[in-house]
């Protein structure tokens, strides 16, 4: 875990530079402040994310709780804990929550893409082992929470080349071409689909429910969420008289 937070840091000051080049000029400062809300939000539901699944554990050690430097970490919480952080800028800044969810959701492609490299480097959210003397060219000797290291399927780098392709496509749309929330829409959906997809494959050790991680029934949610408020942007656009 020693470099993960410096990924995490990196895709925070990248996600500031995201909201900045789309900010108002005139009113940035105040945007900066909403930035640091949701960015702290954002952690912190990230690290309560994790201690509610892993409750047991930390019952025996409860100051462990408030040590994220010790590792453990949920991205559902993250996302929880953004989107809290979203609505309530939108609170202060009395403004539509669908122009702040379109400007500040943009936080939100740095971040997965240098998380995704975090874990890479630190040994969590690893791909499936391949079976011992596999010749398969694409596969990665990759660390794991033991400190070991075994040829896995290249989950984290995949995930972040793909998430950045997608971030990259979303990036060239013209915003005022679509509806208000539509950005924030795709975006959380596409988010989803590609963590699904990855949680499938994932090998590091989570409870599973009906056949599926906990993380992948998340993404479901959240994809479904995300399909939710896109029907929501579509309908909601009045014609003009």
């Amino acid at each position: 875990m020693e470099f993960f937070p410096l990924f995490l840091a990196a895709g925070a000051i990248l996600g500031l530079i995201m909201v900045y080049r789309r900010a108002p000029r005139e009113t940035f400062d105040r945007w900066l402040w909403m930035v640091m809300l949701v960015l702290a939000l954002s952690l912190a539901g990230s690290r309560a994310g994790f201690v509610l699944t892993h409750a047991f554990a930390y019952a025996s050690r409860p100051l462990e709780v408030f040590m994220p430097w010790l590792g453990g970490l949920s991205w559902v919480g993250a996302v929880a804990g953004g989107m809290l952080g979203i609505g309530l800028a939108a609170l202060i800044l009395k403004m539509p929550l669908a122009a702040a969810a379109d400007l500040l959701i943009w936080l939100l492609p740095p971040l997965a893409v240098l998380i995704w490299l975090g874990c890479w480097v630190s040994g969590c959210a690893y791909g499936i082992a391949l079976p011992d003397g596999a010749s398969a060219w694409w596969g990665i000797n990759t660390l794991d929470e033991t400190g070991g290291i075994l040829l896995r399927i290249p989950l984290q780098p995949a995930a972040s080349l793909i998430l950045l392709a997608f971030f990259f496509c979303m990036e060239l749309v013209n915003p005022t071409t679509l509806p208000p929330c539509c950005m924030t829409a795709i975006i959380l959906s596409g988010f989803a689909l590609i963590q699904f997809v990855a949680s499938l494959v994932r090998a590091d050790p989570v409870k599973v429910i009906h056949g599926l991680r906990m993380d992948a029934w998340a993404s479901l949610i959240l994809l479904g969420f995300g399909f939710i408020l896109l029907v929501w942007s579509c309908v909601s656009v009045r014609k003009p008289a």
